[in-house]
């Protein structure tokens, strides 16, 4: 049976006695793509992760966006009446985004509504 200490002894020159390399090594400022290692469903798999998340950023960040919108519209009362198209606007296009503005009738609504306040607003 080996002594305790004899196996420090039978490691290579270029490491120290708790085992750590002791060559030094240069660094690069290159990062390692270690996706190219990865067979191409790991790499689906990953990019899909990648993509969900910077999604789920962009969607808070949206939503953030949003509430600070909607505060400085409830903020004071419109002192026109492009300022109310405005606030409609947003209104409809949120109403738009819903699922039961999904029948073509009520899109076409939206739509023709949208254009009124367009032409209107150009009139001014």
């Amino acid at each position: 049976m080996p002594a305790a200490g004899s196996a420090a002894a039978s490691l290579p020159a270029d490491f120290d006695k708790a085992g750590l390399n002791k060559v030094q090594i240069a660094m690069t400022d290159k990062p390692i793509d270690l996706d190219q290692h990865r067979g191409m469903a790991a790499q689906k798999t990953t990019g899909l992760r990648r993509l969900l998340v910077d999604v789920e950023a962009d969607q808070s960040a949206l939503r953030v966006r949003q509430d600070e919108l909607e505060a400085y519209l409830l903020a004071a009362p419109t002192e026109n009446w492009r300022e109310a198209a405005d606030k409609a606007r947003y209104l409809l296009t949120l109403f738009a985004a819903t699922l039961t503005s999904q029948d073509p009738r009520r899109q076409m609504l939206v739509a023709a509504v949208l254009a009124d306040f367009e032409l209107l607003s150009r009139e001014r």
